[in-house]
């Protein structure tokens, strides 16, 4: 089973579970309230199968918006009751947790069914993806933007020879490893790092534009220029958002699936 697989099970076994319930809640004459609650618990649920802890997150704070109004409107201008209040906060607990917990789960188990599917999706030396999954993730990127305008920004970061320089390749080959652990701990869960044949490393930020873009980029020069003891000199770092680059990304998906070349220790 593939995660496009496990998503359809998971969304079809949590769709029959909520519109079970939601049939019962209609078949009992209750609170038509909690009817539209269970179908915001539903797009909660697709949002962080579909898009991980971010997605989750931001779906799960729109329902709880969503059926706070919508319950402040049946209950009336006369004010909130207590148990009113209190099925608001229940609500918004349970979107959150489907949104934040359930989101993080996806997404790990994103990254479980990539390495379980094809050996080859990861670098051995890093463990960031290779260039040819990295080229696949970026064409999916470039897809749901096209699509559903579904916002995601690239950073292509490398280091110069300074970092490397007089050492032995096993020594070289510990920078490579350093530069990508202290990468992936500045990224968030969902996104997405691979290793260009080239050198650099690619970065995917899903529902980033290209402020938030700059933003991550000079946290990560920072991480790495402390990690290094290196100057920011040494340190490139490429900024592209699906908005305003996209042929740029297009031709970057193009050149990491169709090169063949060795990987540097570092460029």
């Amino acid at each position: 089973m593939d995660y496009a697989r496990f998503e359809r099970l998971v969304i079809g076994i949590g769709a029959a579970a909520i519109v079970g319930t939601a049939t019962l809640t209609l078949g009992m004459k209750s609170d038509p309230v909690e009817l539209i609650a269970q179908l915001l618990l539903l797009a909660v649920l697709v949002a962080a199968v579909r898009w991980g802890r971010r997605g989750g997150t931001t779906a799960a704070v729109g329902a709880a918006v969503v059926y706070a109004a919508v319950k402040g409107i049946a209950v009336g201008t006369a004010g909130i009751a207590s148990q009113a209040l209190w099925l608001i906060a229940l609500h918004a607990a349970m979107y959150l947790a489907v949104g934040v917990i359930g989101g993080e789960a996806c997404s790990r188990m994103k990254s479980m069914f990539a390495r379980a599917h094809d050996s080859r999706a990861f670098d051995e030396s890093t463990s960031a993806y290779t260039s040819a999954f990295l080229s696949r993730l970026l064409s999916e990127a470039i897809a749901g933007f096209e699509r559903y305008n579904m916002a995601f920004s690239v950073l292509v970061i490398g280091v110069d020879g300074r970092a490397t320089a007089g050492m032995r390749a096993t020594d070289s080959a510990d920078v490579v490893r350093s530069i990508a652990m202290r990468l992936r701990k500045g990224l968030r869960l969902v996104d997405e790092m691979g290793r260009l044949p080239w050198g650099p490393f690619a970065i995917i930020l899903p529902q980033t534009g290209v402020a938030g873009a700059h933003t991550a980029a000079d946290r990560l020069r920072a991480d790495l220029r402390d990690e290094l003891k290196i100057e920011d000199a040494a340190i490139t770092v490429r900024v592209m958002s699906a908005a305003d680059d996209l042929e740029a990304i297009r031709t970057l998906a193009a050149e990491a699936a169709q090169s063949d070349e060795p990987m540097r220790p570092a460029s």
